[in-house]
């Protein structure tokens, strides 16, 4: 068996048809997750996931009953921003579950519905499998590697935000500040959340050191 593992990063673009992608576009709600444990059949692949939702208060319990809706949704429990959820997925994912795969970082699901997968195998192949199962979704590779896997970012990956740092992080990326170049400065941030530039920085800033290190929310 080889030393280093093959790594790779995707995306796969919006589909309203993926539940998650539709809903998360649907009330601008950005979603990092990882999953806890699934079960592939012939009928279905069925995923027990946990993860964090970030975005606006009302929007997320909009985003929340609409999900407790859809059939595909088994279980789903929510306490504040963070939530548990049984769900019955698609076939094809059984190739993102499949054996040998490893999830080396939480997926995530952009506000433009975007998904984000950084994955891993000791067999290339199975990651080939990945890439062509998804090519009909217009699956974009950012990479394909080999090198050695030194973190497996799964603990910690759901912080505690306070809701003047959900509130400040919320604004800074509804108004493109992560975008490059920024879409607007911390001082004009600052006067939209009717705070003072300092109180706003620190309370982004504590924000970041949170969670920023884990997703890449405007993607």
């Amino acid at each position: 068996m080889p030393t280093f593992m093959w790594v790779m990063k995707i995306s796969i673009p919006f589909r309203k048809s993926a539940l998650l992608s539709n809903l998360a576009r649907k009330h601008k709600i950005s979603i990092v997750g990882y999953p806890i444990s699934s079960e592939i059949k012939k009928d279905a692949v069925y995923v027990i996931t946990s993860g964090l939702f970030i975005g606006e208060s009302k929007k997320l319990k909009d985003f929340c009953k609409d999900m407790k809706k859809d059939k595909r949704t088994l279980k789903l429990e929510i306490k504040e921003n963070f939530g548990i959820a049984y769900m019955k997925q698609h076939p094809i994912n059984k190739f993102l579950y499949q054996s040998g795969i490893f999830h080396i970082k939480p997926a995530i699901v952009t506000r433009k519905g975007t998904y984000i997968f950084e994955l891993a195998s000791w067999e290339k192949e199975k990651l080939i499998r990945i890439i062509k199962a998804y090519e009909k979704f217009n699956l974009k590779l950012h990479w394909i590697k080999q090198k050695r896997i030194t973190n497996i970012q799964i603990l910690n990956i759901f912080p505690n935000l306070t809701e003047k740092q959900k509130k400040c992080l919320q604004i800074a990326i509804n108004n493109q500040y992560y975008n490059y170049p920024r879409g607007i400065d911390l001082k004009s941030l600052a006067k939209k959340a009717g705070i003072s530039y300092s109180t706003y920085q620190f309370h982004l800033r504590v924000a970041e050191k949170k969670i920023i290190p884990f997703l890449n929310i405007n993607v």
